[in-house]
């Protein structure tokens, strides 16, 4: 009768050679045993420099293709025979129980001799594995190494290949207008510009325009200022200057200027929706007209919710608070390339208009609950508003011709990042996921009246 390789067999090979791959790919050496007494391989330890460590893992393989015993998506366990424990715990090496899945390519360990030291388990004998933190990959490395070596000897550990691309939150500068324009003017401060252009009468319905400059006695802006609107803060003739120029100069003051033409540029194109908060020198969106919540949506997706009502825990008849989707921004030239950095933000009022005197409260709540994937996604939403790929409305203006935004860059790298590892805890994914900021925040519904301080006797 001709021998035969069982199924059991293959399945066993199989469960080895899979060992040997993950093996090599972490950089260490895979040495299997041809006679098995309870330990089917060893792991030599290779430093990350090619050294050698002669620190070594015994290794028991269990391979299934069938689930093994209480196996679900989080994990399973294995019933060791009590000879197989013996043998294992009587050595001077760490022992690993590897179970594994060939056909899908996925395995796990533990170290059995951590596993079975409290005398619970080890009477039961059975070793639970945890398929997340157990699975053995080329991130179980460093933890195979810590396992083999004393405590007195250190040695790094290179971060497992990851290839991964970085989303920044600098969004590129696609176009500015090609010449800075600037005339002589007696305008003392903004203040009595805004009434100068107000005092001409409106030329167009919405707010007063804010795209100038005051500086040096001269006003600045990307519009030519012999024009309407801003003809009524010239008081001399006008010129212009390359914007390249001013870019390039060596002079801070000049770039600077710039900086400020295309921050004032920016609050201007986006007046009709967005206001600036000087205080805290950021734009956030307005109320709406009857305070109603306002949705807008960016390059296809569902829409954010910037402007919002948020009634009182106490009493849900009531508002707490109002808050504001807000935008801290700067301009930057990076190896002569512009870009506009954007970091989100909230604004917070009473009744949509007054500034809440607990916005700073409710501000450090909301931070504390948003994850990075929140952060992620309100950077790539007000890059979308500012760049222009949004759902059309009623309100809509044709495309600015001074500044023109395109996508945000991105960096590919060799390492990622494991966000699961930076994630704090409890975080969330999204900022309107949760409005939880805390009891000690005000929830009676109104805008508390402001307490003096108490004197001490």
């Amino acid at each position: 009768m001709p021998k035969r390789f069982t199924e059991s067999a293959r399945i066993g090979e199989a469960g080895m050679a899979l060992i040997g791959m993950l093996v090599a790919e972490m950089g260490f050496i895979w040495h299997p045993r041809r006679v098995d007494h309870g330990i089917d391989g060893e792991i030599e330890l290779v430093s990350p420099n090619g050294a050698a460590l002669n620190r070594v893992l015994l290794v028991q393989s269990k391979a299934r293709e069938r689930r093994f015993a209480g196996e679900d998506d989080s994990g399973f366990w294995w019933l060791c025979d009590e000879s197989d424990i013996g043998y294992w715990l009587a050595g001077n090496a760490p022992v690993l129980l590897v179970c594994s899945h060939p056909d899908t390519r996925e395995a796990w360990w533990v170290s059995v001799k951590q596993a079975l030291a409290d005398p619970a388990a080890r009477s039961s004998r059975r070793v639970r594995f945890d398929k997340r933190q157990d699975r053995m990959d080329t991130s179980a490395a460093g933890r195979l190494l810590e396992l083999a070596l004393p405590v007195s000897e250190g040695v790094y550990l290179r971060p497992p290949p990851r290839p991964e691309i970085l989303l920044s939150n600098l969004l590129r500068v696609d176009y500015m207008a090609d010449v800075v324009w600037s005339a002589p003017t007696r305008v003392a401060d903004r203040r009595e510009g805004y009434e100068r252009l107000r005092a001409a009468g409106p030329v167009a319905a919405g707010p007063v325009a804010a795209d100038w400059v005051l500086w040096g006695g001269e006003v600045f802006s990307f519009r030519r200022l012999g024009d309407a609107p801003l003809a009524p803060l010239v008081d001399g003739p006008a010129k212009s200057t390359l914007t390249q120029e001013l870019a390039s100069s060596k002079s801070d003051d000049a770039r600077n200027l710039l900086v400020q033409v295309c921050n004032r540029t920016l609050e201007d194109a986006h007046a009709h929706q967005l206001r600036w908060y000087g205080k805290h020198n950021y734009l956030y969106f307005r109320a709406t007209e009857d305070l109603s919540p306002l949705t807008i949506k960016v390059d296809g997706g569902n829409g954010r919710t910037v402007f919002s009502v948020h009634p009182s825990k106490r009493d849900p008849s009531r508002v707490a608070y109002y808050r504001h989707y807000a935008l801290e921004r700067q301009f930057l030239c990076l190896d002569g390339d512009w870009y506009l950095e954007l970091n989100p933000t909230y604004h917070y009022t009473w009744k949509g208009v007054h500034n809440s005197r607990w916005a700073a409260g409710y501000l450090a709540g909301i931070k504390r609950i948003e994850g990075h994937q929140a952060v992620r996604r309100l950077t790539t939403f007000w890059a979308g508003y500012l760049r222009g790929l949004r759902a059309p409305s009623l309100f809509d203006r044709p495309p600015d011709a001074r500044l023109r935004f395109g996508w945000l860059v991105e960096f590919p790298v060799d390492r990622g990042i494991d966000d699961a590892a930076w994630k704090p805890p409890n975080a969330s994914s999204d900022p309107d996921d949760s409005d939880d900021l805390g009891a000690s925040l005000p929830a009676n519904g109104h805008e508390p009246a402001r307490r003096g301080r108490r004197r001490r006797p």
